[in-house]
């Protein structure tokens, strides 16, 4: 399988036809935008879908061209923004570059991969890095009571809300400058069948 060279950016309603981003609208006229890399063409994707909300409707994929432009790998951007690999072989999963982890680090990330598919239905095709550090210092808002999120499972898109009981309820933080939200404490636990209290 070769290794994508350059990477372009999709959608398509439904049934309906294939548009390509082409830097200021999706069209089916004309030659795409090309990313050099798979993780600019990532970025794009993921503020094109944040701030053009027609496109909650549409199934927006990245595409990895070889350099004769033929499609070697294609990835699905879910509702919240993550990407998974739907098409394409081994040698495409790790374009997006990995560090070295120490073991525990390794471990740590096998067991979030497999809670995810266990939960989802399907294999986790991106590692997201974050480089906020938790929130240190901050403000308590109050309780958290419940917790609405939306996500893909086993294919679906699946929209939840969990309602704390009372005895598990986490806190609500927010940062010192107010951008941020956190939890703190509760007793719960995520699991394959999502969010249950302890």
């Amino acid at each position: 399988m070769s290794v994508p060279r350059k990477f372009v950016i999709s959608a398509q309603r439904g049934s309906g036809p294939t548009l390509f981003y082409r830097g200021r609208k999706f069209s089916n006229v004309g030659a795409p935008t090309a990313f050099k890399s798979f993780a600019s063409a990532r970025t794009a994707a993921s503020w094109l879908r944040s701030h053009f909300p027609l496109l909650k409707d549409y199934a927006v994929r990245v595409i990895g061209m070889d350099h004769y432009s033929r499609q070697v790998a294609v990835w699905r951007m879910n509702p919240l923004g993550f990407l998974t690999l739907i098409e394409g072989g081994s040698a495409v999963k790790n374009i997006a570059g990995t560090r070295k982890q120490n073991p525990s680090k390794r471990v740590k990330i096998a067991r979030a991969a497999r809670l995810l598919k266990d939960f989802s239905g399907h294999t986790p095709g991106e590692l997201l890095r974050v480089k906020e550090a938790p929130i240190k210092e901050g403000l308590v808002i109050g309780t958290l009571d419940g917790v609405p999120y939306t996500t893909i499972r086993d294919g679906k898109t699946e929209h939840y809300l969990h309602e704390f009981s009372e005895n598990s309820r986490p806190l609500l933080i927010a940062s010192s400058d107010g951008r941020r939200l956190g939890i703190v404490g509760g007793r719960f636990q995520f699991t394959e069948a999502g969010i249950i209290d302890k």
